[in-house]
């Protein structure tokens, strides 16, 4: 997840590399909204995005319809497997008004990885404005 994106750009969240699941599919998925700057009005509409569209075996693209402006977003996520274990990370995240902002690459997949240096590596990317 990106640190900072304009109002014209959408989020996107990966959880395909989430680890702990045992091979099952995630028993719970969970998102907590946090408002540090702006409105709490922001945070009731994307996590009821995020509640209606989250899945662990996709990557979620939030469309910029569901960010608000100016806003500075604290969101978390907590997966559970079928024992129950749970775990969380969380991330902020400011949405601008700048629209004079580098882009934003992602690289997808696990973390880390390894190669050898004789060997081609491709790395799957995002990357917006």
């Amino acid at each position: 997840m990106p640190t900072t994106i304009t109002q014209c750009s959408g989020l996107t969240i990966d959880l395909t590399a989430s680890t702990g699941s045992a091979g099952r599919p995630w028993q719970r998925v969970g998102f907590d909204i946090t408002i540090l700057k702006g409105t709490n009005t922001a945070g009731t509409v994307l996590l009821s995005y995020l509640q209606t569209n989250s899945s662990t075996n996709r990557i979620m693209n939030i469309p910029n319809t569901f960010l608000y402006s100016d806003t500075i977003y604290h969101i978390q996520v907590t997966l559970c497997n079928f024992l129950l274990g749970c775990n969380y990370a969380a991330k902020i995240v400011s949405v601008t008004s700048d629209t004079m902002l580098l882009p934003t690459v992602t690289i997808l997949g696990s973390n880390p990885r390894t190669a050898v240096s004789y060997t081609h590596l491709t790395l799957p990317t995002i990357c917006s404005v």
